[in-house]
């Protein structure tokens, strides 16, 4: 079941701050610098293969009931088309995760398992997203229990149920560069708080 509205919002406002990262050098629990992966001015640099995705998990906290929110900017591309931008919760491993992501002025919430795309969520225009090259959106998921509520730049788009792994799961970021080019995604502004 699931409901949407276009209720205004606080962005990253729990009650406790449980995890924070400004991105000012990469933190082994997000991996190695690669071509794939590194910070820059306070950002996290993530630069898929062309046509290809690209997931980081933080390794190093795990998180029950949150308040997750990252602000993510497209800083290049070539073709506007299939470049997909979003974060990872309820995520148990890279082969088991919740992926919310906006592309082409449309949001979704997938989910990876068993080796295929499950879509709880599937995808919808919402008039919040912010479309463009050096465009930012700020996401955000509000966790308690097996109910999320998402936010897409301060507005409310859609509460469903979901199963959430048990004893807390990870979160992480992840970007897709379309068909003919690569794009180069920057995440900041990344919190964590307690819902």
């Amino acid at each position: 079941m699931f409901l949407s509205v276009t209720r205004s919002a606080l962005a990253c406002k729990g009650s406790q701050v449980l995890y924070e990262d400004n991105f000012s050098t990469l933190d082994p629990d997000l991996g190695e610098k690669s071509s794939n992966l590194s910070v820059n001015n306070g950002k996290l640099i993530i630069q898929p293969e062309v046509n290809k995705g690209y997931s980081v998990i933080n390794q190093g906290s795990i998180f029950e009931d949150m308040d997750f929110c990252v602000k993510i900017t497209l800083a290049k591309t070539e073709d506007l088309s299939g470049t997909s931008q979003g974060f990872l919760f309820w995520a148990k491993s890279y082969d088991e995760f919740y992926y919310l992501y906006v592309i082409d002025g449309k949001f979704s919430v997938a989910r990876w398992v068993g080796g295929r795309w499950l879509y709880p969520v599937p995808s919808r225009e919402n008039a919040a997203i912010k479309k463009g090259i050096a465009e930012s959106n700020q996401l955000r998921v509000v966790t308690k229990g097996n109910q999320a509520t998402v936010y897409i730049n301060d507005t409310e788009v859609v509460t469903f149920k979901g199963q959430p792994p048990q004893g807390g799961s990870f979160i992480g970021m992840r970007g897709e560069s379309p068909s003919n080019s690569q794009a180069v995604w920057e995440f900041s502004d990344l919190k964590v708080t307690k819902s």
